[in-house]
């Protein structure tokens, strides 16, 4: 589907939002098996857009509370509020591969 819908048209931005959801809770395996679904889809859509670079203009990721040092929210979420971290480092690598497309990575409050 998403390969589809990425070849469907010429596409000035997309949005990987999965990094805004947290799983359902901070049990271990709950946690690791988010992560890996997570990292999973993004790998995918950046192997997708080095294959069809010409389909999207720039790339946008977008994560919740990753970065945040607040005690009080790491005490409220759990390990949950770092399930979706590994999109840094990849974001990283991805703009490595993909040198000429803008990729702008945004973590907010939630």
């Amino acid at each position: 589907v998403l390969k589809a819908r990425l070849q469907s048209r010429q596409w000035d931005m997309v949005v990987f939002g999965c990094g805004i959801d947290q799983p359902t809770n901070s049990a271990a395996h709950n946690v690791l098996s988010h992560m890996d679904d997570v990292s999973r889809l993004y790998l995918e859509l950046a192997k997708l857009l080095a294959a069809n670079s010409k389909h999207c203009k720039r790339l946008a990721v977008m994560t919740r509370d990753v970065f945040t040092d607040d005690w009080k929210k790491h005490r409220e979420a759990g390990a949950g509020i770092v399930a979706s971290s590994t999109l840094w480092g990849m974001t990283n690598s991805v703009r490595i591969e993909l040198e000429d497309m803008p990729i702008q990575y945004i973590d907010f409050e939630w």
